[in-house]
């Protein structure tokens, strides 16, 4: 009897570890791509041969293709960071490009230069005319509809769109969709701050917040016309002038990113947005820690001549302009019960894990269903 009671126990044993390996796999294939075809390609632009992947979705082609511009940071391609989202849009037919940047993963400089800062070294409308290259590029594909490139762009990334919004009329996308775009560089700057003061603890303290601000705007700024020394010795002066409050970030800048923050912090996409043509859909998360949110979603509404920023999916979708702010989403839009975050450092191990195990659902409910939506709705009123 008791050998018959350990067998039986080891074999529950082994059918429940066989199980759990069953299900963890299941939950790890919803990572993974499920393009029909990857195709690896090149194109030139500036002084950089950069290097991307088209996913195809199945079904005959040509497809529409919605291309990804990243947000800030050396960020490759990402086929794993938006795998969930490429999904998505592969599930509808359409598919998805993506890039790595100047400098990183496969995106080599053409010529070997001491001066070369690769993504860093970038205005905002030059990487707008790499996503017009890209573009450029795709439309001489037999396997894509060359009427039906469109761009998403992530937190810095709709910067880029609204560069794209510009395009005249043989240029211009398809469709546009932003994910966490900030209004101009300024204000998104000061909103950081904030959030990051309350999360440090002297967020209810007005006052204290206020003198941090302050002394940030009185801080020696990125500038074409300070060379990074003369930057490093005017901050030495200030600080030793003016001793930094509690809770300023007093680190100097590096030459690279001072380069890039000088050529880039006048940013602003109102201009941009206010006269965009093609189909434009922006969307956020309601507790964007990096982004305000709610005052974004309400300047975007308003110079797109959108709706309300809180409508069902079911109205965006016949939305030629739209916006959107998804309760309980972060700055990716992920939910931020769960994954809430201000900076790449502050992800953890253990929240990879629950992204793994959670897939799909680790997203703001509707969000992963709404941008296809959109998409082929815009794609059919062609």
């Amino acid at each position: 009897m008791d050998r018959v009671r350990r067998r039986v126990f080891w074999l529950g044993l082994a059918a429940l570890c066989l199980g759990l390996l069953l299900v963890l796999a299941l939950r790890l294939a919803a990572h993974e791509v499920k393009a029909q075809q990857q195709l690896d390609l090149s194109f030139s632009q500036g002084d950089y041969q950069l290097s991307g992947s088209l996913l195809l979705p199945s079904g005959p082609g040509p497809h529409p293709v919605v291309l990804f511009v990243h947000g800030d940071g050396p960020q490759d391609r990402g086929l794993d960071r938006y795998a969930l989202l490429m999904n998505a849009f592969l599930k509808a037919g359409i598919a998805c490009f993506s890039w790595d940047k100047p400098g990183t993963g496969r995106s080599l400089p053409l010529r070997k230069s001491r001066e070369d800062l690769g993504w860093q070294g970038q205005t905002l409308q030059q990487r707008a005319e790499e996503a017009a290259a890209a573009m450029a590029l795709l439309a001489k594909r037999p396997e894509v509809d060359p009427r039906g490139l469109g761009l998403i762009g992530f937190s810095q990334g709709a910067w880029v769109l609204a560069e794209a919004a510009q395009w005249p009329q043989p240029q211009m996308p398809a469709f546009l969709i932003t994910v966490g775009g900030a209004v101009d560089w300024a204000s998104q700057g000061e909103y950081f701050t904030r959030q990051r003061l309350r999360r440090e603890g002297l967020g209810d303290d007005e006052a204290a917040v206020e003198a941090v601000l302050a002394w940030q705007r009185a801080a020696p700024q990125p500038d074409l016309a300070l060379s990074y020394a003369d930057y490093r010795q005017a901050l030495t002066r200030y600080l030793s002038a003016s001793p930094p409050p509690l809770g300023a970030n007093a680190t100097p800048l590096s030459a690279e990113r001072y380069r890039f923050v000088a050529l880039n912090r006048q940013a602003d996409a109102s201009a941009g947005v206010h006269v965009a043509q093609a189909p434009f859909l922006a969307v956020w998360g309601a507790q964007d820690l990096n982004v305000d949110a709610a005052a974004s979603a309400r300047r975007y509404a308003q110079l797109l001549h959108a709706g309300p920023i809180d409508q069902s999916n079911q109205v965006l979708v016949q939305q030629h302009h739209a916006v959107k702010v998804f309760a309980g989403g972060d700055h990716q839009l992920l939910r931020a019960d769960r994954y809430q975050t201000q900076r790449p450092e502050e992800w953890t191990w253990g929240m990879s894990a629950r992204y793994l195990w959670d897939a799909e659902a680790a997203y703001a409910p509707g969000y992963l269903q709404l941008l296809p939506d959109w998409t082929l709705a815009q794609l059919r009123r062609r």
